[in-house]
């Protein structure tokens, strides 16, 4: 889109992200998402193509990236980390 996410969050209205929402309900995932499904559709396709009768059923979950298997942190968590990672709030040294 040839923006930051700043740029975007802070010039897209809530009745622009209704929209979308509304898109992506009618025409599948936007971005990232969408692709990852595709590829998911062709590698089960081809699995069940090439497995026995016998063997179980592929589905696109099967083949769907897993990002994040932790569980979400706590505003408290993320800005602990924040500050470690950019040295604010720590101890000086002298």
């Amino acid at each position: 889109m040839g923006r930051t996410v700043r740029e975007l969050l802070a010039t897209t209205t809530a009745a622009e992200l209704t929209e979308y929402k509304a898109l992506e309900r009618i025409d599948g995932p936007l971005g990232g998402r969408r692709g990852d499904t595709l590829a998911a559709l062709i590698a089960s396709t081809i699995a069940n193509a090439n497995s026995g009768k016998k063997s179980k059923s592929y589905t696109i979950a099967d083949f769907l990236p897993k990002w994040s298997q932790s569980k979400p942190k706590s505003g408290r968590d993320l800005l602990a980390k924040a500050r470690g990672v950019f040295g604010v709030g720590g101890k000086r040294s002298a």
